[in-house]
């Protein structure tokens, strides 16, 4: 009898390790699953910003492109000096 205790003794502990086991890996994932939510925010922020810098270094270049092509603008600025 006592074997038997035994035996459903070292079952049961098994068992219990394996529950800790699962609990600490479900807690593991849920801290990954927020950490990589968080990471995939900032992701789109940081592509939102870069579509906004491209447009306005893009607008920049347009109008630079624009006063060199245009004569009187650099004589405009000529002037100015």
């Amino acid at each position: 009898m006592t074997t038997r205790n035994d035996q459903n003794s070292k079952n049961d502990q098994s068992r219990f390790q394996e529950l800790q086991t699962l609990r600490t890996l479900r807690a593991s994932l849920t801290s990954v699953d927020i950490f990589t939510k968080k990471v995939l925010q900032d992701l789109e922020i940081m592509t939102r910003n870069y579509e906004t810098i491209s447009v306005i270094c893009e607008s920049w270049k347009n109008e630079l492109e624009k006063d060199h092509s245009n004569p009187n603008t650099t004589l405009e600025k000529n002037k100015m000096k």
